[in-house]
């Protein structure tokens, strides 16, 4: 079974990479309603994990940047941003890895980061996506 630790090293995050992008397994559940595509497979023996990937969309983009507090570790086009995310996708894909895009939408993010008392940054963007593959994962 592939874990995170056996993942290949782009899995986990660098802190000189400008993808803005990283993961993280889920551990509790928690219920949060959140649009979700799944993608990836499992085996008949053990479930795959799910991992929650930050998504967003080419409109909300620029604003997105504009509400991290940490936009200088995302690249500054939605263009560069989406070929870094879907190779990452594929990656997880690759290496076992169920993957749900959490589709992030600046104000919705921007309130549950002031709601938590949190800043809005990469941390905060793979909580807001692991809270939202939670409760696709636990109805598998």
């Amino acid at each position: 079974m592939v874990t995170a630790a056996s993942a290949p090293s782009l899995l986990r995050p660098k802190k000189d990479t400008r993808l803005g992008l990283s993961f993280a397994v889920y551990t509790r559940h928690v219920q949060r309603s959140c649009r979700l595509i799944l993608m990836g497979t499992g085996t008949m023996t053990a479930p795959p994990q799910v991992v929650g990937l930050p998504w967003y969309h080419r409109d909300d983009y620029p604003a997105l940047l504009l509400v991290f507090s940490d936009p200088d570790k995302l690249p500054k086009t939605f263009d560069a941003w989406l070929e870094h995310a879907e190779g990452l996708e594929r990656q997880l894909r690759a290496a076992g890895f169920v993957v749900a895009r959490a589709w992030i939408r600046p104000a919705p993010f921007a309130a549950w980061c002031r709601e938590k008392d949190i800043l809005p940054d990469q941390q905060a963007r793979l909580e807001f996506a692991n809270e939202a593959a939670r409760p696709h994962h636990s109805r598998s």
